[in-house]
């Protein structure tokens, strides 16, 4: 499946490998910090499509649908949204060709990121409204 909505972690200014094993971030969370095909979650943010899609509930709708929770996916923690202080989900989620967290819908409501051109394409596809 193809991710969308999975996001580099942002480095606090003067930040190293160092502070980041002392801070307890796992592995996994270093790699996401390096790993450069994934995007930065503010670079995303477009507030004139968020205030214009015409299809902004349906896709919310769409990537909020408790049946898309892959099973097994579930995290011990909640995820922190990297924009505000709030607790934006704990699954993954899919549709058998896209995988996001469960949280990518905060993001797209609350800070108007907007997903990906063929994502949408996909979701209004699915959703009848092409």
């Amino acid at each position: 499946m193809q991710k969308v909505g999975f996001w580099r972690f942002e480095l606090p200014a003067g930040m190293d490998a160092e502070d980041r094993e002392i801070l307890g971030w796992t592995p996994a969370e270093i790699a996401r910090v390096t790993d450069l095909s994934l995007p930065v979650a503010r670079e995303c943010v477009d507030l004139q499509w968020s205030a214009t899609y015409p299809h902004k509930a349906a896709l919310l709708a769409y990537l909020r649908d408790p049946a898309r929770i892959i099973p097994g996916t579930k995290c011990h923690s909640a995820h922190a949204c990297r924009m505000c202080p709030c607790l934006a989900g704990q699954s993954d989620m899919g549709d058998g060709t896209y995988l996001w967290p469960e949280g990518f819908a905060h993001y797209v409501d609350a800070h108007g990121v907007r997903p990906p051109a063929d994502f949408l394409e996909h979701v209004e596809k699915f959703a009848g409204l092409r």
